[in-house]
């Protein structure tokens, strides 16, 4: 996911998110002295880190993603069983069309829930 933007001022936020954490972006921006309302322009993020969550609750930024470990590890046995036994994942929930991938839903997180993710 890139962040792109036409706002003056925010060329330098064209990298990648994942080159980044939620913390260095929101950095970026303070430093920069980037005039940003929250509620003009959403900062979001991913991963739902510490620094991630607390932003969203001083109201820095409006969102970001949790990415279940649980799920993920969970899933991934799964797929393992699923092929060990059957030789396909074929069935799976989150199991893409073309077979080579399950996905793990993000779990959604902002103001209304970042307590459950502190």
């Amino acid at each position: 996911m890139n962040v792109r933007t036409t706002v003056e001022g925010f060329s330098d936020l064209t990298e990648s998110m994942e080159e980044y954490s939620e913390e260095i972006i929101e950095e970026t921006i303070d430093d920069d002295g980037i005039p940003l309302d929250p509620k003009e322009i959403p900062v979001c993020g991913v991963d739902a880190t510490a620094a991630g969550c607390q932003s969203i609750v001083d109201g820095d930024m409006q969102f970001t993603v949790y990415q279940s470990a649980a799920g993920q590890g969970e899933m991934g046995i799964k797929t393992a069983i699923a092929l060990a036994t059957k030789g396909s994942a074929k069935g799976l929930e989150g199991l893409s069309d073309d077979g080579t991938i399950v996905w793990v839903p993000f779990e959604p997180v902002n103001s209304s829930n970042v307590k459950d993710y502190q």
